[in-house]
């Protein structure tokens, strides 16, 4: 699995969900919208571990990915047919991926009950955690 590892001296003195903001609007301003993003998730090792997961979930299954980013999970998910909600705290990067990807679905959040009720939610999607339901 990957871990990533955040600097954050240049954003000393914020709050924590100040800096989570500021930082993942900064990563996506360097890396967001990339096509070649989408054409390489099926070769992460993070997709060949949830694989097994993903095919045994019926067809417009509810997935909710905590920390969406980039976006490029959630469009990957709607391509295979799930109901997928894309949450972060960025409100920024939230409004460019709604601009960027009309037909998918994100939203400003910082937790997956936001857009997750047990009875609705067959998967939870946080990079580093990831449970079927």
């Amino acid at each position: 699995m990957r871990k990533d590892f955040i600097d954050g001296r240049q954003f000393h003195g914020l709050a924590e969900p100040d800096f989570v903001e500021k930082y993942w609007t900064d990563v996506w301003r360097q890396q967001g919208a990339r096509k070649d993003l989408l054409a390489k998730i099926p070769t992460k090792p993070e997709y060949k571990m949830m694989a097994p997961v993903l095919d045994s979930l019926p067809q417009g299954a509810r997935i909710v990915d905590g920390g969406c980013g980039l976006g490029d999970w959630i469009v990957h998910f709607q391509e295979r047919g799930f109901d997928a909600l894309g949450l972060d705290i960025s409100r920024e990067t939230i409004a460019i991926l709604n601009e960027r990807f009309p037909d998918a679905s994100f939203a400003v959040g910082r937790h997956p009950r936001h857009g997750c009720r047990r009875r609705q939610c067959r998967c939870l999607f946080l990079l580093g955690c990831f449970r079927a339901l």
